[in-house]
């Protein structure tokens, strides 16, 4: 992110005639020697109890040297978000939890199995301000163990998975290998929300009509897990799902897609429908909530 940033800094400067001004960069090694100073023995430790007696769903074998990736797209609705972004900030989580959740929620009921594992792929950085001022490769991917728990109510499954995603980063500093015990994961979460059209937009408004600011997109999709699941936030939501070209894409494809939204739709609607029964609480003593 901080590169984009300069390199749309700099255009703005030089198009305006004048010298970019930016602060210097965290040196990368500062990261590094971070990790290095992480005690990889108690991280290994922390993985092998999560990840102590998961079923999954893992990678199976490839079934054949690569070949064209298969992709799956669904538009989200603008409300659909909306009331996602409601739910997570009542909550006080985030969207992206929200989305996890729900693909949690995919994979169970896929597999039959109320506890799962999945990636979550994120920038890695420690949540400090040197960090944050650095560039280099950041991006890390973290396995997510979940077991629902009958008759939990949406907001606290939400918290819970959560509260495991900020410890697991507390303990990000050994390979994935290590983490999974050897194991590879079957499908991994990635969440694209910088809006880089905004950027790009204002800066293009702020130099001289005579230095536009002409741009173009590309995506590439890769892949090394056999599903990779992006969630777009920007001008335009989605959910887009890339699986691998080195196996046959699975027979539910587009119906993976699918669940997935529908899925979205009943967390935003139980979300909603706790949060009014917790409103109503205050007057009649007290309600159940629907479970996840």
């Amino acid at each position: 992110m901080r590169l984009r940033q300069e390199l749309l800094l700099a255009y703005q400067a030089f198009a305006t005639g004048s010298e970019p001004e930016t602060d210097p960069a965290r040196p990368f090694a500062e990261h590094v020697a971070w990790v290095e100073s992480l005690d990889r023995d108690a991280a290994a430790a922390y993985w092998a109890r999560v990840m102590e007696g998961s079923t999954g769903p893992w990678a199976g074998e490839p079934q054949r040297t690569q070949g064209r990736l298969t992709q799956v797209q669904r538009a989200l609705d603008p409300r659909l978000t909306d009331r996602l972004d409601a739910a997570a900030k009542s909550a006080g989580t985030t969207f992206a939890t929200f989305a996890q959740l729900a693909w949690a929620r995919v994979l169970a009921d896929r597999g039959g199995s109320e506890d799962v594992v999945f990636g979550v792929t994120s920038n890695g950085r420690p949540a400090t301000a040197e960090a944050e001022a650095a560039v280099g490769p950041f991006i890390s991917t973290l396995p997510v163990r979940f077991r629902f728990a009958p008759d939990e109510p949406v907001t606290a499954a939400v918290r819970r998975l959560h509260l495991q995603r900020l410890e697991a980063e507390e303990h990000g500093g050994v390979e994935l290998a290590v983490m999974t015990g050897g194991r590879s994961l079957e499908s991994v979460l990635v969440f694209d929300n910088y809006p880089v059209d905004a950027s790009l937009g204002a800066v293009s408004a702020a130099v001289e009509s005579d230095h536009p600011l002409a741009h173009r997109s590309y995506s590439v999709a890769q892949t090394e897990f056999p599903i990779r699941v992006d969630v777009l936030r920007g001008a335009e939501d989605a959910l887009v799902l890339t699986f691998a070209g080195d196996r046959e894409p699975p027979h539910d494809a587009d119906e993976l897609a699918d669940r997935w939204v529908d899925a979205l739709h009943t967390l935003a609607a139980r979300s909603e429908s706790e949060q009014e029964k917790s409103r109503q609480e205050k007057a009649d003593g007290g309600t159940d909530v629907p479970a996840v």
